[in-house]
C-alpha cells in the first residue's frame, strides 16, 4: 500500500474513532459522578459475582464468591483482570464501582477503535465509517458494566480486522487465532464465532474444497490457539473443582424438557424483536453477500452467518433465556452488516451517503441519549436490594451468613457478609450434590446458614423455590416457620434455624 493511501485511510478512521471515544469518556465522567443509588443501576446483579468474586481472590480468599464455597461459575479471562483491578482498587462499596466502570469504558473505547479500523480495511467509504461508529454507539454506551462482554467485543473484533489484511500471512493468522484464544477464555461459546469467522476466511480463499495444504494451516492457526486454550480450562477446573466444565454452563446448556425457557425468550417485548430484526439484517447481508462474491465482503458476512447460528443456538439450548450482555455481539455483527449494505448501495452516490450517514449519527447520539436516561432511571429491584444489603450491613453480625436464591449480587456487595447464592450459578459442585441427594437442609446446617433474603416477598411465610435448572426446582420451607427481619420493598430477611428446614424431594435428577 502507498504511503498516502496508508495516510488517507488513516485519516478515515481515526476522526470516527475519536469521536465515538470521546463519548463513551464523556459518559463515564457522567456516570461516576452518580450517586450509588444511581450508579447501582448500570451493573446488572450478575456483574456482582463478578466483583465479588474478584474481591475475594484478589485478598487470597481462593475461587469463591461467598468466602465459604469454591466456585467456578464464570468465565475465567474477564474475572482475572478483575482480580487484578481489585489489587489496585478493591472492588468494593461505591469506589469498586467506579473502578469498573472506568475499566470497562476503556474496554468498550478499544472496541469503537477496532470496528472504525476495520471499516477502514474493508475499503468502506468515510461516510460509512462515521455511521458505523454512530450505530455502534448506543450499544458501547448502555453495556452492562461488569459483564464479560465488554472484555470480549474487542477482543472477537480485534480478531476479525487482523484478518482483514489484503495480504494475510502466517504472522497475521496466528495473531488473529491467538485474539481468539483470549476470546474464548472472556467468553467461552465465542470458540463459536472463532469458528464461523474461520469459516468464512476459507470460502474466502477458496478453501473449503477442494481442501489445499495452505488452506488446513490456516485453519489450524486459527482454530487450534482457542481449542487449547479451553482445553488448558478444561484441565484446571478438573484439577481444582473436580469437572471440567463450569458449574454455570453445566446448569444452563441445553434444553428444558417443557420449553419454557425457549418459550419466555419468544415473548413479543423490545429485546426480541431486536433480536429478530438483528436477525432479519444479518439474512439479507449474508444472502447479498453469496450473490456478489466479493472478498470484501467475506469478514461481514462470516460475522452475519455467526450471528444467525449464535441467537438461533442460544434459544434453542440455553436455560433461563438470553440475558442483556448476550445482545451486544450480535448486535454488533448486525450494524456491521447493515453498515455494509450501506455502503455499497451508497458507493457512487457520494453526497446521499454524506447526508444519510449525518442522518444516521443523530438517530445514534438521540437513541444514546434516551438508552442511557432510561437505564440509569430504571426502578427494578435495585433500589430494595441495596437498602436490605445496608439494613444487613448496619444490623446483623459481621459473622452473618446468608441464604439467597435470586439476586444475591447486590446484597452480597454492599453487606459485606457471605451471601450463599441459592440458585447455584456462582455457587460449588458440593451445593449441586446437596440439592440432588436431598441434603439441602444438612447443607445449611453444615454452612451455618440461619439468615434467608426472598427477593418477591408476597407477605406469607418464606417458602423458597430453589431452582436446579436441569432438573425441576426443589421447595424450601421452615417448620415453624421463619422469623421476619425486616421488609424493603419486594426483597424481605428471614431468620430460621437450619434445623427446621424441609425441602421437597426429588427423584432421579441429574448428579455432577
Amino acid at each position: 500500500m502507498p504511503p498516502e493511501t496508508a495516510r488517507h485511510d488513516l485519516r478515515s478512521w481515526q476522526a470516527p474513532a475519536l469521536a465515538g471515544v470521546a463519548a463513551l469518556l464523556l459518559l463515564a465522567f457522567a456516570l461516576v459522578r452518580l450517586p450509588v443509588e444511581r450508579l447501582v443501576t448500570v451493573v446488572p446483579d450478575d456483574a456482582y459475582f463478578y466483583l465479588k468474586t474478584a474481591w475475594h481472590l484478589a485478598r487470597g480468599d481462593g475461587s469463591t464468591f461467598d468466602g465459604l464455597n469454591l466456585t467456578n461459575g464464570y468465565h475465567p479471562l474477564y474475572l482475572w483482570l478483575l482480580a487484578a483491578l481489585s489489587r489496585i482498587v478493591p472492588l468494593a462499596d461505591r469506589a469498586g464501582l467506579v473502578a469498573v466502570v472506568w475499566l470497562d469504558t476503556l474496554l468498550t473505547a478499544a472496541w469503537l477503535v477496532v470496528m472504525a479500523a476495520l471499516a477502514s480495511r474493508l475499503g468502506w467509504r468515510r461516510s460509512s465509517i462515521w455511521a458505523l461508529v454512530a450505530a455502534l454507539l448506543p450499544i458501547a454506551a448502555v453495556g452492562d458494566i461488569g459483564m464479560e462482554v465488554n472484555l470480549l467485543l474487542p477482543l472477537a473484533w480485534g480478531m476479525v480486522l487482523v484478518l482483514a489484511r489484503e495480504t494475510p500471512d502466517a504472522g497475521a493468522e496466528w495473531r488473529a487465532g491467538l485474539l481468539g484464544a483470549a476470546a474464548c477464555l472472556a467468553r467461552l461459546d465465542a470458540v463459536l464465532f472463532v469458528g464461523v469467522v474461520t469459516g468464512g476466511v476459507l470460502v474466502a480463499r477458496g478453501g473449503l474444497w477442494p481442501i489445499a495444504v495452505r488452506h488446513v494451516r490456516t485453519a489450524l492457526r486459527l482454530v487450534a490457539p482457542s481449542l487449547v486454550a479451553l482445553g488448558g480450562i478444561a484441565l484446571l477446573n478438573r484439577a481444582w473443582f473436580g469437572h471440567a466444565a463450569t458449574v454455570s454452563s453445566w446448569l444452563k446448556s441445553g434444553r428444558q424438557a417443557d420449553l419454557v425457557a425457549v418459550g419466555g425468550q419468544f415473548e413479543l417485548n423490545p429485546q426480541t424483536v431486536l433480536l429478530l430484526g438483528a436477525v432479519a439484517v444479518c439474512l439479507v447481508a449474508l444472502g447479498r453477500a453469496l450473490l456478489a462474491r466479493q472478498r470484501r465482503d467475506a469478514l461481514p458476512a462470516a460475522a452475519a452467518a455467526w450471528a444467525i447460528v449464535y441467537v438461533t443456538v442460544m434459544s434453542v439450548l440455553l436455560r433461563g433465556g438470553l440475558e442483556s450482555w448476550y445482545f451486544p455481539m450480535p448486535l454488533a455483527a448486525s450494524v456491521v452488516a447493515a453498515v455494509s449494505l450501506f455502503d455499497a448501495v451508497t458507493r457512487t452516490r457520494g453526497r446521499l451517503a454524506a447526508i444519510a450517514a449525518s442522518a444516521i449519527a443523530i438517530a445514534a447520539v438521540a437513541a444514546t441519549a434516551l438508552a442511557v436516561r432510561t437505564q440509569t432511571g430504571r426502578g427494578w429491584f435495585f433500589d430494595d436490594a441495596l437498602r436490605t444489603a445496608r439494613w444487613i450491613d448496619q444490623t446483623l453480625p459481621p459473622d452473618t451468613r446468608v441464604f439467597q436464591v435470586d439476586n444475591a449480587g447486590i446484597v452480597a456487595y454492599f453487606a459485606h457478609r457471605a451471601v450463599v447464592n441459592g440458585d447455584g450459578l456462582i455457587n460449588s459442585w458440593d451445593y449441586q450434590r446437596a440439592l440432588r441427594t436431598n441434603r439441602l437442609p444438612a447443607y445449611l446446617a453444615a454452612q451455618r446458614l440461619d439468615t434467608f433474603v426472598f427477593d418477591e416477598d408476597a407477605g406469607a411465610p418464606l417458602s423458597l423455590l430453589v431452582p436446579l435448572w436441569n432438573a425441576p426446582a426443589i421447595t424450601l420451607t421452615f417448620d415453624p416457620p421463619a422469623t421476619r427481619l425486616a421488609t424493603f420493598g419486594r426483597f424481605a430477611v428471614f431468620q430460621a434455624a437450619p434445623a427446621t428446614a424441609h425441602a421437597t424431594p426429588i427423584d432421579d435428577p441429574p448428579l455432577p
